[in-house]
């Protein structure tokens, strides 16, 4: 957290009223998640000019067509975001002239100044927390050529420009960009050394004064504004996340054959950055980008882990010995998708759209868009080519519910957002074979399961099991019993009779274990048995506090909560995470992420209930084998099942479960053994197809 003093907030409204000119005119746009430092400058725009803030709701915050239609409905006529998000406004909806448009937090791109300069004001604007939000701002005019500034210092702002003797380099000469003056915060909340290293002493101004080292290569032009060169260190800032790329380099350099490692931030396709990490071996070693994804996918949160790992024999190097980026080959990323093409004209439509956004030659009906590297931004330019092309209506959840195009093309015609958060999500519904019913971990919501898809046999119907409170004001059931019994109520609209095949992840598990239990006793038939890291309650030592659950929920959504949990999580906080930019959960209806706390704080009481049901059933499982504490989990189900426990170890930990890399080793081992006990069901067949 960045302390930020009133005086700062002061230079900000000087910089909207006599730099900008907002006064009672202005209609701003606010849009951004509270923990954007953006968002309390675009309240200023408005609360603080005599103007208008015009706020969009959560349905018009994603990126795209939605929030294009905020600006036109409402007359806005002042819009701040990242370059990302003005690159997301389709053609078909275009921002009108007139609308003043301030690009920052990324790079501005001569294709967004071709589009946008024209018939308006375009602000490049630059600035750090640390600075209070905004540091420098240019005005940059139609046509423009040539690097791209960054403009001249805010009032109240000094702007240095210092070698590493912090000594001033003359215009045109790359140095370090130091920040000072009212503006400079006062450093990072409890964290005094990491404040010493930023903020120093400021030798140009009196004694007691500090600036702030921004580590962004700069220099001065000739005409007075500031142009950005790069990074003086390894941070980076991708869809607006600021990431150390020796962060990720020191996890993948400890992976086996692995002698040296290098990631960077490639924009091949305009602005469309993505990380990419090239790697050497030792001598006689091999490079295996799925190993060196999957420790990637162990150790860091999603937004850090690279969109391509590529095996070079050795780095390019310039004349002076650095490496040379610009030689470092192009990931083909089109390599790695699955051989299925489309069986249909809508598949084949689909097809060539995921792979236009994802900027790839080809895409199979069953590659997964997230697993290609797409994210929430790619996500809302491709759903709103889907919906222009195929004159349907389709949303990001949509998406999310069904990434692939296989999964997708039968989706399009319903209300996707209901179906992303009914009871039963159908992931596959065709198939000759019993289903296979996957439920919900604590969260509530199964949409993890979709990577079972390529490796369970299409003969198998999928079905996820979501919690009822996900899209209605319901409350969770009181007892694992009550639950047990609503859910076998929606399953059997889609099998009245067994055998059945229950999955479950975490709480999931121990659901599927009380609906084999009810099933037993009211005389059906049980199929497969399969748990996903389970815990009867036999293994809790201490059960697990809300704190405890708000941090697993944001762990299962990608979010790292370590750093907040100091200070202590509280649900609202939670909340406004899972609603903000770039979340999973960003379009879906407002009261879910609220209930998917609650299933959460359920769960941990629903785990304490003592196990009573004795199932007469063989049963599968997964252990997650990074967690050692909990490494012999499935022996302690042995006194409530009669029959034998399979255990395979996953080299993960229990949140990763459902990851794509794991979830197919899973999907690969159950569906081995729905063969076997489709063989043991059906002995003729076997013999026949045995001789």
């Amino acid at each position: 957290g960045v302390v930020v003093p009133h005086l700062g907030i002061a230079d900000l409204l000087s910089l909207q009223s006599d730099v900008i000119g907002m006064d009672h005119n202005t209609r701003a746009l606010h849009f951004s998640s509270i923990s954007f430092d953006l968002a309390f400058w675009q309240i200023m725009w408005g609360v603080l000019s005599g103007g208008t803030l015009v706020v969009a709701t959560d349905a018009d915050r994603i990126p795209g067509e939605p929030l294009a239609r905020v600006i036109n409905e409402h007359d806005v006529n002042f819009v701040g975001v990242p370059p990302s998000f003005a690159a997301a406004f389709p053609p078909e909806h275009p921002i009108p002239d007139g609308v003043d448009l301030m690009l920052g937090a990324e790079k501005l791109t001569p294709q967004l100044i071709e589009r946008y300069a024209p018939g308006r004001r375009l602000f490049n604007a630059y600035g750090p927390t640390e600075c209070t939000v905004n540091a420098t701002l240019a005005l940059v005019e139609p046509g423009h050529e040539g690097p791209v500034p960054i403009g001249v210092v805010d009032p109240g702002k000094h702007a240095y420009v210092l070698d590493h003797a912090l000594r001033p380099v003359p215009p045109g000469v790359s140095g370090e960009l130091y920040l000072a003056g009212d503006s400079v915060t006062r450093g990072y909340r409890n964290q005094s050394p990491k404040t010493a290293e930023r903020f120093i002493a400021d030798p140009f101004a009196e004694p007691g004064t500090r600036m702030y080292r921004t580590s962004d290569v700069v220099w001065w032009g000739r005409d007075g504004q500031i142009y950005f060169a790069g990074r003086a260190d390894s941070q980076v800032k991708v869809r607006g996340f600021r990431i150390e790329l020796n962060e990720i380099e020191a996890v993948l350099s400890g992976a086996p054959d692995v002698e040296h490692i290098v990631v960077v931030v490639r924009e091949d396709r305009p602005g469309d950055q993505r990380l990419v990490a090239y790697a050497t071996s030792v001598p006689g070693g091999r490079i295996d980008p799925d190993q060196l994804h999957r420790r990637a996918a162990s150790r860091l949160p999603d937004y850090m882990i690279p969109a391509a790992f590529i095996a070079v024999d050795e780095f390019p190097t310039l004349p002076n010995g650095k490496l040379d980026q610009s030689s470092l080959p192009v990931p083909h990323l089109s390599l790695q998708v699955s051989e299925r093409g489309p069986r249909t004209a809508r598949e084949e439509v689909l097809c060539q759209l995921f792979a236009e956004a994802l900027g790839i030659e080809r895409v199979g009906i069953d590659d997964s868009f997230f697993d290609l590297g797409g994210h929430s931004l790619m996500a809302a330019g491709l759903m709103s080519a889907i919906s222009k092309r195929l004159s349907v209506t389709a949303t990001v959840a949509s998406l999310f519910a069904a990434p692939t195009v296989a999964q997708l093309a039968g989706r399009l015609d319903d209300d996707h957002d209901a179906d992303a958060l009914a009871v039963l999500l159908p992931f596959r519904t065709e198939g000759s074979e019993p289903p296979v019913f996957c439920f919900h971990p604590a969260g509530g919501i199964s949409w993890g399961y979709s990577g079972l898809l390529r490796h369970i046999d299409d003969d198998y119907p999928l079905y996820g099991v979501q919690a009822s409170n996900l899209s209605t004001s319901t409350r969770p059931p009181e007892t694992l019993e009550d639950m047990a019994a609503e859910y076998i109520e929606h399953m059997r609209t889609v099998q009245p009779k067994g055998p059945y095949h229950l999955l479950g992840w975490s709480l999931g598990g121990v659901v599927a274990h009380a609906i084999a239990g009810a099933l037993q006793n009211q005389g059906e038939e049980l199929g497969m048995l399969v748990m996903l890291d389970s815990f009867p309650s036999d293994a809790w030592a201490s059960m697990p506090t809300e704190q405890d659950a708000l941090a697993a929920l944001l762990y299962m959504v990608g979010y790292d909560p370590e750093p907040l949990l100091a200070d202590g999580l509280d649900r609202q906080q939670v909340i406004d995470i899972l609603r903000g930019e770039g979340s999973a959960l960003a379009g879906i209806n407002e009261h879910t992420p609220a209930a998917m706390i609650d299933n959460f704080a359920n769960a941990v009481r629903l785990e304490s209930e003592p196990s009573q049901i004795v199932v007469d059933s063989d049963m599968l499982f997964f252990t997650a084998a990074r967690n050692p504490a909990t490494a012999a989990t499935y022996d302690l189900w042995r006194p409530y099942l009669t029959g034998c426990i399979v255990n395979h170890d996953l080299d993960c930990e229990h949140k990763d479960m459902t990851q794509p890399r794991w979830i197919g080793e899973v999907g690969s081992v159950v569906n081995e053994a729905l063969a076997s006990f489709r063989s043991r069901m059906n002995p003729i067949n076997k013999e026949q197809g045995d001789r």
